[in-house]
């Protein structure tokens, strides 16, 4: 018989809507992919989901930055934290331990990564 495992109290945040919280997660905030996200965020309907925005600021472009202002003003949460594309381990272990902290702070219930 294998020992029964301990279970650690989360701290998620409870709930407080009826919404699905949702969280898209973006490092590539120049051109496509960006002016993509910018496209569903500013078109959502925010009633049926309660969104976020978590971006990395290090390769952002003036219509990145312009997009995010209205998707702020829509009500939608922003995040920023910097991610780098390319292959760096610290770099790359700062970014997901602030991702972990983030989803387990808000308690998003899904995590689009773009």
């Amino acid at each position: 018989m294998r020992p029964a495992l301990a279970t650690r109290p989360t701290r998620i945040a409870p709930r407080t809507s009826t919404r699905p919280k949702m969280l898209h997660l973006l490092e590539a905030t120049g051109a496509g992919v960006s002016r993509y996200v910018a496209d569903v965020l500013l078109r959502i309907d925010t009633a049926a989901f309660d969104v976020a925005l978590a971006y990395s600021p290090r390769r952002a472009d003036a219509r990145f930055w312009m997009d995010l202002k209205a998707i702020q003003k829509r009500g939608i949460r922003t995040f920023e934290i910097p991610m780098s594309r390319g292959i760096r381990p610290l770099d790359d272990a700062r970014a997901l331990w602030r991702i972990h902290r983030l989803v387990k702070k808000h308690g998003f219930d899904l995590v689009h990564g773009h």
